[in-house]
Parts: structure tokens; C-alpha cells; sequence
């Protein structure tokens, strides 16, 4: 059997976007942007979601059937190709940090949304202990190093207050917010506290309506 290599992000992000979604239709459209090789898409599609539509900027990074995926090339900076009210859900995994006018970004998934319905975003949490510990003594956040700007492109630094605040000006309502595990390598324990998970969680993953 193939080994499935995950992105840094995982374990932990995509059973919680499964979750938000558990009751919603199998049938309903859904749009994975910025879909980076297939590991959320394959999920979906397993759990019987089978409406799915991928976008990424990289068309030879995707690995997937295209046509099964419905994939389309675009760029997050821009005006994205669909249009409005046209898809169920928006899951937007770790792209935001990528973008360079986030408020453009998140309007513009706000007018591709239906009415009513969800759209998910996961970003690097900034608030955590150790990216706290980390600013003080180099007035750097965690996730947000030269070297991670250089090498994996996290040109923007979101704090929970502007994404709440762009997120509100821009209409949409947040249902929920919940952090990744904090995990203990050595002990192989993951911790699912609200409170440990915000102070340790390296990613936050919000629920919206719009």
C-alpha cells in the first residue's frame, strides 16, 4: 500500500473539518482552495462527500484525478473564477498566511458562499505560549521566520483578532473556534483541553456562516 506523506499541519486539522461538516449533506458543494496535493480531498471523498471542487496555483502540485476534483488553476490574490453563491462549503487549509491582501481574500470567499452556509479556515496559531516566549526574545512570531517566509511563503501574520474582526466587517458569523492537539512526542499523548489546546495548539481552525 502507498504511504500517504501528510503536510506539517496534520494530524488533527482534517478530522476537525470533518466534524464541523458531519451533518451537512454528502451532496452538497464543496470547495477545498489552495488544495496543495490531495490529503484533504482523498478524506472528504472517503467519507462520502463526493461534490468536491479543488483550486490550487500549482497545477503540477496536484496530484489527483483533475476531472474527479474538479481542480481549477487560480491564484488566491486575485478575483477567484466562480461565481457568486456558488458553493455549500469553502474550506481555505492553511493558505491565508500565504495570501498577501487577506481581507480581499476572505470577501472574495464570502461572495462564492451560499447564503446560510460554512466556510472553514485554518491558519497558524500566533497566540500560543511558545510563539509568545519566542516574540519576546526575538520580536519574531513563531511560524513567521525568515525562514518561513522565505522557504514556505507565510507573508501575513494573523492575529485571532484581525481574522475575527476582518471576518465580521466582511459579514460572516463565527460558530466556533478550536485548536489542533497539542501533542507530547515522547509521551505520545495528545491533550484535547480548550485551554491547553489554545496555549499550545499550533493551529487555529474557525467555523464561519455566512
Amino acid at each position: 500500500m502507498k504511504t500517504k506523506i501528510l503536510p506539517m499541519a496534520q494530524p488533527y486539522i482534517s478530522d476537525k473539518i470533518l466534524w464541523f461538516i458531519k451533518n451537512e449533506s454528502k451532496k452538497c458543494k464543496i470547495l477545498d482552495i489552495a488544495t496543495w496535493q490531495w490529503y484533504l480531498l482523498e478524506i472528504l471523498w472517503e467519507n462520502w462527500f463526493k461534490n468536491l471542487y479543488s483550486a490550487d496555483i500549482d497545477e503540477s502540485n496536484f496530484k489527483l484525478d483533475k476531472e474527479k476534483y474538479k481542480f481549477s488553476k487560480l491564484d488566491a490574490n486575485e478575483t477567484l473564477p466562480f461565481t457568486d453563491n456558488f458553493f455549500d462549503i469553502v474550506v481555505s487549509s492553511e493558505t491565508i498566511e500565504h495570501v498577501e491582501n487577506p481581507r480581499f481574500f476572505l470577501k472574495e470567499i464570502y461572495r462564492i458562499l451560499k447564503k446560510g452556509w460554512i466556510f472553514i479556515l485554518s491558519t497558524p496559531n500566533t497566540e500560543t505560549i511558545f510563539s509568545k516566549i519566542y516574540f519576546l526574545l526575538t520580536w519574531i512570531f513563531a511560524g513567521h521566520t525568515i525562514a518561513d517566509y522565505t522557504l514556505s511563503g507565510h507573508i501575513t501574520i494573523l492575529t485571532s483578532r484581525l481574522i475575527e474582526r476582518f471576518t465580521k466587517d466582511i459579514g460572516f458569523k463565527k460558530e466556533e473556534l478550536i485548536f489542533n492537539c497539542f501533542y507530547i512526542p515522547g509521551l505520545k499523548i495528545y491533550l484535547k483541553n480548550f485551554l491547553v489546546n489554545k496555549l499550545f495548539g499550533c493551529i487555529s481552525i474557525y467555523k464561519f456562516k455566512k
